[in-house]
């Protein structure tokens, strides 16, 4: 076998075409392609063949998998199931891309958990309780969580929280079907507790809000 044309890709040229046998036959970085010392009419062995096939699969999985965590910050397990579900891939392979990305600093799931926390805070009604939950869905560790959390919050942020609770209290308020205070108050506090907000965060102006009507 021989390798009979190397073409730089027109869409990525860090990357380079090979042609074996006057037939396109893989991809491969540049860098893979100096590590092979390849060069055209070079001859290719079985051997050769698949290291170099081995090769730029990696390199697919690298150029893949890095545009998927710069779309957004991913957490790991995420990051883990699109391997899975992308490339079948399973350890040591997954393993060793992983460690490549956090060597690189491109996933860390307590940067991940500290935007993830941001962003759900900053956008749409979410309480801390959610927030907790949807984080461990996405397999951050609960130590990360707490370390997150755990903290005496600023007067900014608990007027944030109440803002939030009563912006989205106002909203629903006037949909809940009840017979009387007592169920109205009930299935209230039970919409604001599924938002992931705390009891002692909400009872307050429930009980403002039911004594009012």
């Amino acid at each position: 076998m021989t390798l009979t044309n190397i073409v730089q890709q027109k869409r990525n040229e860090e990357n380079v075409n090979l042609y074996l046998d006057n037939k396109y036959w893989v991809s491969l970085s540049k860098n893979q392609m100096i590590e092979f010392k390849l060069v055209k009419n070079l001859k290719i062995d079985e051997q050769q063949k698949f290291q170099i096939e081995q090769a730029s699969t990696a390199n697919k999985i690298k150029e893949k998998v890095t545009a998927y965590v710069f779309q957004r910050p991913r957490s790991i397990r995420e990051v883990k199931d699109y391997l899975r579900r992308k490339f079948l891939l399973e350890d040591p392979e997954l393993s060793d891309v992983i460690n490549n990305l956090e060597s690189q600093g491109l996933v860390d799931d307590t940067k991940f958990a500290a935007w993830f926390a941001e962003q759900r805070t900053s956008y749409g009604i979410h309480g801390e309780n959610k927030i907790r939950a949807e984080l461990s869905k996405k397999g951050v560790a609960k130590s990360i969580v707490t370390d997150l959390f755990d903290h005496s919050r600023s007067e900014e942020e608990i007027e944030k929280t109440k803002e939030k609770i009563e912006k989205y209290t106002e909203k629903i308020i006037g949909k809940i079907k009840h017979k009387n205070k007592y169920e109205l108050k009930a299935k209230l506090s039970a919409r604001l507790a599924a938002r992931g907000f705390k009891f002692d965060e909400f009872k307050e102006l429930v009980n403002e809000k039911i004594k009012l009507l």
